[in-house]
């Protein structure tokens, strides 16, 4: 998967511009900047969820133009954002969330199997997400976008409201995925350091350095980049705010 040059956000939550980024399968890139500074659109923007005013997404070799986004695009193409529970419909159970997955997927199981692979009890789908506390739904959020079997997830900021525990569950499930392209958009310092290859710093709507991560976090070239590393090191030692 492949964005070039990507143009505003017509959603109006930011400008973006001049954003170039490949991610292939199986790569974990990291996307990290202060709060507002456009982590959040790009990864809305890669996923389809936002119109961009220009630009090429490329998936696969293949150039994407259609709007909204085709289905298959959807296939490729799964989101976990902040709240994943909040993306689960209250009103239905998770089993048929998960029939619904393998719908998408193009299989004709219900999905149980994956479901138990992923380490969660059978008996969770029989119920409904508010019947779950906040760890558990996360948990079945990401086996429901996985059920997709997508090549592709962005992450935008998985674990945040997750207790240290809960976060670790989180985590040690998605250091198992194999073959999937994971962009990360995090603040977490610790995150991305363990758990990208590559790390983007984002800056005013701009992504303004990539390269690989020891090496941004070791020695970033751009000021925007040194500020951030700063304050994320600052914050990780200390109880500050947030970068």
């Amino acid at each position: 998967m492949q964005i070039e040059r990507l143009g505003l956000d017509r959603a109006g939550r930011g400008p973006v511009c001049g954003v170039t980024l490949q991610l292939r399968p199986g790569e974990r890139v990291g996307l990290v900047g202060p709060s507002g500074a456009g982590k959040s659109t790009i990864g809305r923007l890669l996923a389809g969820w936002v119109r961009p005013e220009g630009g090429t997404l490329v998936v696969n070799g293949a150039p994407v133009h259609r709007w909204p986004r085709p289905r298959w695009f959807h296939r490729q193409v799964q989101v976990l954002n902040q709240a994943p529970g909040a993306s689960l419909d209250p009103l239905r159970t998770l089993g048929q969330h998960l029939r619904e997955a393998r719908r998408v997927a193009g299989r004709d199981d219900d999905g149980t199997a994956y479901w138990v692979a992923q380490g969660l009890s059978p008996t969770w789908l029989e119920r409904v997400p508010g019947s779950l506390s906040g760890g558990q739904r996360h948990r079945a959020a990401l086996a429901r976008v996985l059920a997709v079997e997508p090549r592709f997830l962005v992450l935008d900021e998985p674990t945040q409201g997750l207790d240290p525990p809960r976060a670790l569950e989180l985590q040690a499930a998605l250091d198992g995925l194999s073959g999937v392209g994971v962009l990360w958009i995090s603040h977490r310092l610790a995150e991305v350091e363990a758990r990208t290859e590559r790390l983007g710093v984002v800056d005013r709507g701009r992504l303004v350095e990539l390269g690989p991560t020891g090496q941004v976090l070791t020695a970033p070239s751009h000021p925007a980049s040194r500020a951030w590393v700063e304050a994320a090191r600052r914050w990780a030692s200390g109880p500050e705010a947030e970068p």
